[in-house]
């Protein structure tokens, strides 16, 4: 299959996947740092490669994220 025929759906799909993940990477001018792009997706796969998340997904994706962000900051934690 040189040239496959992606079926509109599947585009739509795509289309939504790539739009979460560039919102996550805010700001970020091309061309795009792939091991960051690496690091989101490892960080929650499920959110970015299914259809459009529910209010709950989106919830603990973006605790995942914060909490992630406040892991890799040079801020230690305060108990």
């Amino acid at each position: 299959m040189k040239n496959p025929k992606v079926k509109a759906s599947t585009k739509r799909r795509i289309d939504s996947s790539v739009e979460r993940l560039l919102a996550d990477i805010k700001g970020v001018e091309p061309p795009l740092d792939l091991h960051e792009v690496r690091r989101k997706l490892e960080l929650d796969l499920h959110y970015y490669s299914g259809n459009d998340p529910s209010h709950l997904q989106q919830l603990t994706h973006t605790i995942k994220v914060a909490g992630e962000e406040k892991l890799r900051s040079s801020k230690p934690l305060k108990w």
